[in-house]
């Protein structure tokens, strides 16, 4: 009953050396240690839940990560600071029951958790028919993160299915596994919505019929199906910290400049960009009309050439000019 935790309890490579017997004799000692002069025992009863440590240790514990990736995990006063501007006025203006949230960088999870637990409150004050197992899903079938980096998905994934189950009461791995936290192992730059249609369509060199150019995959194709429909209908919440790193990577910088019509996929894929510029369109893309949206996105976007004709695009939807 491993539930939405595939990763979790797949076999990692560090756990194809078993630990020693003596260690694991060691280990269940101390958890089984009896205080002397009290008679306690460690015992997690009357814990509850939080998961802002296992991802604030994810980025201290692992450098290659968090250069690679750019990991920084959101302190809590400016996620606080951008949900009470995108979240809950998104809240006000669509209703409780329609907001759905997304964070196309969630990382291990800091917004998701807390746009859930805003969910969770709004919703069960709005809705006296929803309780228990069936508001928890009801929440959670609206928050939808995406990230690169799988152990990250993972993290973000189990953070949001314990929370689900100790906020429905859940006591079981059972129990918890009946929840499917929207958390996806993907490129959130990618947009696959908009190639749906072509999607299928590959050069194929046994067929002299299909002749049509590959397009760019950066998604797994099972993941990409599930997620069309995830995306479709837009969000009404979309919040992100995205990497203001330079992206290197030779076949994503060519999906990102890819001609789509009249124009590239990201007008901000200008030159040597950094990846808070697309970022920041497909945040865009993503939002419903009159849709809020939140980033941290550093100055810098405003004053190099890579940030121009983003800026540029969307004050011209706005009927603006620099």
């Amino acid at each position: 009953p491993v539930g939405g935790l595939p990763e979790l309890f797949a076999l990692q490579p560090a756990e194809v050396a078993l630990p020693a017997d003596a260690l694991s004799r060691d280990l269940i000692t101390f958890w089984r240690h009896k205080n002397p002069d009290t008679g306690a025992r460690w015992s997690f009863v009357d814990e509850r839940f939080d998961g802002e440590l296992m991802g604030d240790l994810y980025q201290e514990l692992d450098p290659v990560v968090k250069q690679r990736y750019a990991l920084c995990q959101t302190p809590d006063f400016v996620r606080a600071f951008i949900l009470d501007r995108t979240l809950t006025p998104a809240i006000e203006a669509f209703g409780a029951d329609v907001v759905r949230v997304i964070d196309p960088a969630c990382g291990s999870g800091h917004f998701l958790i807390d746009a859930f637990q805003r969910l969770m409150a709004v919703t069960e004050a709005a809705r006296d028919d929803l309780r228990g197992e069936a508001l928890v899903k009801h929440c959670l079938d609206r928050v939808v993160g995406i990230d690169l980096n799988d152990y990250a998905c993972a993290l973000a994934r189990a953070r949001l299915l314990m929370t689900a189950a100790e906020r429905a009461g859940a006591r079981t791995l059972a129990d918890a596994g009946r929840f499917r936290p929207h958390v996806y192992w993907a490129d959130g730059l990618e947009q696959v919505e908009r190639d749906e249609a072509k999607a299928e369509v590959q050069l194929d060199l046994l067929d002299a019929t299909r002749n049509e150019p590959p397009t760019a995959t950066l998604t797994r194709p099972e993941v990409k199906r599930a997620l069309r429909k995830v995306l479709k209908g837009g969000f009404q919440a979309v919040v992100a910290n995205p990497p203001y790193i330079v992206e290197r990577d030779k076949a994503r910088t060519k999906y990102h400049k890819e001609k789509v019509g009249r124009g590239p996929r990201y007008v901000s894929a200008y030159k040597q960009y950094s990846l808070a510029s697309p970022f920041t369109e497909r945040c865009f893309q993503l939002a419903v009309a009159d849709g809020r949206i939140g980033l941290i996105v550093g100055n810098g976007f405003m004053k190099r050439d890579f940030g121009r004709p983003l800026v540029e695009k969307v004050l011209a939807r706005a009927d603006l000019t620099l």
